[in-house]
């Protein structure tokens, strides 16, 4: 498994040799790393609402993110996720060959490099998702995944988070189910509050 593992890590890094040597890419969606828990584990916030474009789309944020945590991680270091689902448009994730992408990357290549992954409001729109990705991970990735709604994931990442990083996280939350909120102002807000701005340009 771990050869398989390797060899895959190889393979995509020879699919996209200009991304990982540049890491940088075109910003699609709100995917960024928003800070460090209280153990130094980098976060990655990825926020549902903000995606109009298909998974495919995102591939390459999701990538040079995933791809810069790490690296601020360390060689041995690993990276939390939060996947806050509200406003989760399923049809843009509907393509399976994008998905099995994603999933090799959660659960091959990047899979020792992942301590949790926390989604926030599970959706019955999100639970479609869920069942498509679900068979595509290895059992191990699956155990790391939590899910919870918005209120306890405030409440969770209180006790994880030094106070900056959790009034960012509540903020964050926050303003993604705020109807009045544009898209704009949601852009401008991940920009302000990312804490590694040198992985998107």
């Amino acid at each position: 498994k771990a050869v398989q593992m390797f060899v895959t890590a190889l393979e995509l890094r020879a699919q996209h040799p200009q991304l990982f040597r540049s890491m940088r890419c075109e910003v699609r969606s709100d995917v960024r790393i928003i800070g460090r828990d209280l153990q130094g584990h980098p976060i990655i916030y990825m926020c549902a609402r903000s995606q109009s474009e298909g998974l495919a789309v995102v591939r390459d944020q999701l990538l040079v993110t995933f791809e810069a945590a790490c690296r601020l991680a360390g060689d041995m270091g690993t990276v939390a996720f939060v996947v806050d689902m509200h406003g989760l448009q399923p049809h843009l994730n509907l393509d399976m060959r994008a998905m099995k992408a994603t999933a090799d990357m959660l659960g091959t290549v990047y899979a020792e490099r992942i301590c949790r992954i926390t989604i926030v409001d599970f959706s019955r729109a999100a639970q479609a998702v869920w069942w498509m990705l679900k068979p595509l991970l290895r059992p191990v990735t699956k155990e790391k995944f939590a899910f919870i709604n918005a209120a306890q994931a405030r409440e969770y990442y209180e006790h994880l988070v030094d106070k900056e990083t959790h009034e960012t996280m509540c903020q964050t939350i926050a303003m993604n189910r705020d109807p009045s909120s544009t898209a704009e102002e949601r852009a401008a807000h991940a920009s302000k509050t990312t804490y590694c701005a040198a992985s998107t340009a």
